[in-house]
């Protein structure tokens, strides 16, 4: 009964496959992944790709690459999690 939940809460693991309809429409080296963002940093975020004619996707590219940069000029490469 692997990723059963035995108590309230999501279960402790997950499986993560290629093959669903929507890993069929991500390119090479993307993964689809599903975030919850309060709804004012949204629009925003649809604002600035209007304004500056760049898609959602790079908006929030650019967002990300941006805070992991400012972090490893802080404190140096991000390291990778431990191993569960």
């Amino acid at each position: 009964m692997e990723g059963k939940s035995k108590g309230p809460g999501r279960p402790k693991t997950r499986v993560t496959t290629t093959d669903r309809a929507a890993g069929k429409r991500t390119k090479d080296g993307e993964e689809k992944y599903i975030v919850i963002i309060k709804t004012p940093l949204i629009a925003k975020m649809k604002d600035l790709a209007y304004w500056e004619r760049l898609t959602i996707k790079e908006v929030y590219e650019e967002a990300i690459t941006g805070r992991i940069a400012r972090y490893e000029k802080k404190n140096g490469p991000v390291k990778s999690r431990p191993k569960e």
